[in-house]
């Protein structure tokens, strides 16, 4: 729950405090005599005074209200999600929502979603059923009995009393960033802390993050071929693609440099995807671990007590039949070179496309689940590292042919997804790919609409796990 909604409620007592203590500094402000009050005359001035000073208060109480509400600022005249600019008022106003659809305003703490006026109710969470008579998720229990969604619910039947408390995650929930600052503010305002970027060395880029920072983000930034100057296309690199080593060390410590505000870094992002090959780093392991412990001093001589994230999204699923085992093979050999000194965890990458559920079967008989367990073990026992899941998703419309995705589908992979990787506690963080989505590859992974910025129901699957973070 974001501080907005806890702080609302004391300001109108702030306000009748502040009147209150008006009326008793009134003959002391203008040196008049009380009985002076009590005259017609002294009631003209008091009654033109304290007009002022209530219209004075209200506007300021006003605009304490809107700076307390991240989701009624203004910039530039934009309005976050779910609110329009009225020029008349000079003020973001909530847009009116049908009412089948109000749960899904920004301030609602219910986790379901609609599409169009329908309610779909397949987007509830593990341990939680549809209530079509409240359009609501409930949670399960094992009584008849039902209890609506709250911290801690007691429920009572015949027999049993039961004390009901909401499932919390020692884990974090996050997204990749996109940097667009409208949705970062509206991302934040819906209580997410961490957020995951390229690092370019670039005025726009440092100025983007510390503002973000500002505002409550934490960033993990990824050192890697935008780094280094090196423009990657999806076939491949195209400019600035013969760095070196050195120039791998002088570009790590200028962005260490020029982003303070920066405490988590991650070595390169998916060292081993052809696309993403360049100068370097050319798929050879001892590279790599070069790479990693070149930047493992920098980084630690600026800031001991940052954290360096190792292997970039190793792959959590085979597309193939041998992308696991090749990755795997790739970076036991960097871990064999001495790793484990200059890496606090690594980064694994779960795509599974096209797979959309976890209890359909892939390789060998083998259930999703089961596929993305026996790697996960594999890296665990490799490292003994905490993990964090830095690229997950899937898309909520066509992508794979012959795959029908809907956001829908989008929305109940999310929660199979985040409930799997929430039951291992050696998985730390778990990083959503991507709050808006990519329209130029025909594919859209985002949380919100591409075109409407409008939230999908995975959204709000999303916001029911970032609720229940215990940190």
């Amino acid at each position: 729950m974001s501080t907005t909604s806890r702080n609302r409620t004391s300001t109108p007592n702030a306000l009748l405090g502040l009147v209150s203590n008006v009326f008793k500094l009134l003959p002391q402000i203008f040196n008049m005599p009380e009985s002076l009050i009590e005259q017609n005359e002294g009631r003209k001035h008091v009654l033109i005074i304290v007009s002022v000073l209530l219209a004075v208060i209200a506007i300021g109480g006003f605009a304490g209200f809107a700076v307390l509400n991240h989701r009624t600022s203004i910039e530039n005249q934009v309005c976050v999600p779910f609110y329009y600019y009225n020029s008349t008022a000079n003020r973001c106003q909530p847009q009116t929502i049908s009412p089948a659809c109000a749960p899904n305003h920004p301030n609602a703490k219910i986790y379901f979603a609609c599409s169009g006026t329908n309610v779909t109710p397949d987007i509830c969470p593990n341990n939680y059923t549809f209530n079509s008579a409240k359009s609501q998720c409930i949670i399960n229990t094992n009584t008849t009995t039902l209890s609506s969604v709250t911290s801690t619910s007691v429920i009572t039947s015949a027999t049993t009393t039961i004390n009901v408390v909401k499932p919390k995650f020692s884990q974090q929930f996050c997204l990749n960033g996109d940097q667009n600052a409208t949705v970062m503010r509206y991302a934040i305002a819906n209580g997410v802390k961490c957020f995951r970027a390229d690092i370019y060395i670039s005025e726009a880029e440092m100025n983007f993050i510390a503002n973000a920072t500002k505002a409550g983000a934490q960033y993990i930034g990824i050192l890697d071929y935008a780094t280094v100057g090196a423009q990657i296309s999806r076939y491949g690199c195209i400019s600035g693609c013969n760095w070196t080593l050195d120039t791998w060390n002088a570009s790590v410590a200028t962005a260490v440099a020029d982003y303070p505000e920066i405490h988590v870094w991650e070595i390169y992002n998916e060292p081993l995807e052809p696309n993403f090959v360049s100068g370097y780093e050319n798929r050879n392991a001892s590279h790599y671990f070069n790479m990693i412990k070149s930047a493992y001093s920098i980084i630690k001589k600026s800031n001991p007590n940052a954290t360096i994230v190792c292997f970039g999204g190793a792959q959590i699923f085979s597309f193939s039949s041998n992308t696991v085992p090749y990755e795997f093979s790739f970076y036991k050999q960097v871990w064999q070179y001495g790793a484990a000194k200059y890496c606090d965890a690594i980064s694994l990458h779960a795509y599974s496309q096209p797979y959309y559920n976890f209890s359909q079967i892939v390789y060998n008989g083998e259930t999703l689940e089961q596929s993305y367990n026996n790697t996960l073990n594999m890296y665990e026992n490799l490292t003994g590292k905490p993990i964090w899941i830095t690229e997950t998703g899937i898309p909520s419309n066509n992508w794979t042919a012959g795959v029908n995705y809907s956001e829908q589908k989008q929305a109940a992979f999310l929660r199979q997804d985040f409930d799997f990787f929430a039951s291992h506690q050696f998985v730390k963080r778990i990083y959503w790919f991507h709050l808006i989505g990519y329209a130029n590859r025909g594919a859209d992974l985002g949380l919100l609409n591409i075109t409407t910025m409008q939230p999908k129901p995975a959204w709000y699957s999303f916001l029911y796990f970032v609720d229940n973070e215990t940190n």
